[in-house]
């Protein structure tokens, strides 16, 4: 069996976070753009609440490297760890947006981190944000400044972890990330 704990991946540190926010919102659905080898894809799917939809094309770019074989692992980790409640979609964010039919929970957008890219992904995608109560998170703010400049640049409330290579969490609601600030001063290590 393929221990997550052993995938590549810089997402490794927001893990207590995923399974936190996850319980705390019971989201019904939630998207991870960008599934790479699937390290945040199956830390927001291990608390088995809800449907977890990982969307990605599994080619690689630029930043991640191009002409990986990530969706063999991803899928040998969904079926020896019997994850039920976690859909693979391969292909492009802006074809799948078009088709696309169920309101978001949580959005994980950590797809292209260009800044066209980036904004292009939470303009397709924020707008099947269920409500008020949904959140955005939004990888490597820290590690890449186009990333950081978008999430800098969103007129909602927000907090951003810094470790492990950053993670912006959104939300309209001041309440939802209030509690993402308790949560980071209680378990996040300074």
């Amino acid at each position: 069996m393929i221990d997550i704990n052993i995938l590549p991946s810089a997402w490794i540190g927001h893990r207590l976070f995923a399974n936190w926010l996850v319980q705390s919102l019971k989201p019904e659905t939630t998207v991870d753009l960008g599934v790479d080898y699937g390290f945040s894809l199956f830390a927001l799917a291990e608390s088995n609440i809800g449907q977890v939809y990982g969307i990605d094309t599994f080619q690689g770019d630029i930043h991640s490297g191009h002409h990986r074989d990530a969706y063999d692992t991803v899928v040998k980790v969904l079926n020896e760890n019997q994850y039920t409640n976690v859909n693979v979609i391969v292909g492009d964010f802006n074809d799948i947006a078009k088709v696309w039919d169920k309101p978001i929970d949580i959005l994980h957008v950590d797809g292209l981190h260009t800044y066209e890219a980036v904004s292009n992904d939470v303009r397709t995608w924020s707008k099947f944000l269920r409500n008020e109560n949904s959140v955005m998170i939004m990888h490597d703010t820290i590690a890449f400044p186009e990333v950081k400049q978008y999430y800098d640049e969103i007129p909602l409330h927000k907090f951003n972890f810094t470790h492990s290579a950053g993670l912006g969490v959104v939300s309209p609601n001041k309440n939802i990330i209030d509690n993402v600030i308790l949560f980071a001063e209680q378990y996040i290590p300074k």
